[in-house]
């Protein structure tokens, strides 16, 4: 995979990358690499409290049998999920851990864990309105390679709420340190998801989340244009 990646890399006449580690890798390999992270529709956030009957009731229903507080994670449920920080919050967080999404290559585990419930994949359309209902997002990921290079999606995602997140202490987490709580162990995880249930988001956070504002997708797409076209020739 390595030699089939610098031969790819040598051969392209544009190189994006959607992390800073990634871009980093890119140039140790002698080239170089415009940085573009992923976006968010941050509107669609905003706008749950006004969704159509119809869907609040299908989110409800999906939550109803989930007493508070919940714990809520979205995304692919798979190899990417830390065992120790969710049995840590399953045993001392004293609150129902939701995880929304296809479960495909997680450890048994996990989801036969005391408190964890699992809600199937979902549209996404209704995870607006799941954060609604949710006490805290999180994201309980491992760290090493194939996670310390990644930009997890749902990040913005997370930001774009009105809801406390605490996520892994991941690289491309630490720009949005002021947004959110980062924790890196199981024991710092749980203490900060119970501090959390109690104290709500942070005004401090909540003023820090502005900026994902700027994050649109059609800012994204203004910058991957730039980057693909300008100094070319017409035709």
């Amino acid at each position: 995979m390595a030699d089939m990646e610098q031969r790819l890399i040598s051969g392209a006449d544009r190189i994006v990358a959607a992390s800073e580690r990634l871009k980093e890798g890119v140039e140790a390999l002698g080239r170089d690499a415009a940085l573009l992270t992923h976006g968010v529709d941050w509107q669609a956030w905003q706008d749950a409290a006004n969704a159509p009957r119809d869907l609040w009731e299908r989110a409800k229903a999906l939550f109803t049998h989930l007493p508070p507080p919940r714990l809520v994670f979205w995304g692919s449920i798979n190899w990417q999920m830390d065992e120790e920080i969710l049995a840590a919050l399953s045993h001392k967080a004293e609150a129902t851990i939701v995880l929304v999404g296809p479960v495909t290559d997680c450890p048994a585990r996990v989801v036969r864990l005391p408190r964890v419930r699992t809600a199937g994949p979902v549209e996404p359309q209704l995870l607006p309105l799941l954060a609604e209902l949710s006490t805290v997002l999180i994201m309980p990921y491992k760290t090493g390679p194939g996670l310390d290079e990644s930009q997890p999606l749902k990040l913005k995602e997370y930001l774009a709420t009105r809801r406390p997140a605490v996520v892994r202490d991941l690289p491309a987490n630490r720009a949005w340190r002021d947004a959110l709580d980062l924790a890196d162990s199981p024991e710092e995880f749980c203490k900060v998801v119970r501090l959390r249930i109690e104290t709500g988001l942070p005004p401090a956070q909540e003023t820090a989340r502005r900026r994902v504002r700027e994050e649109s997708w059609e800012k994204k797409a203004a910058v991957f244009d730039r980057i693909l076209f300008d100094g070319l020739s017409p035709g």
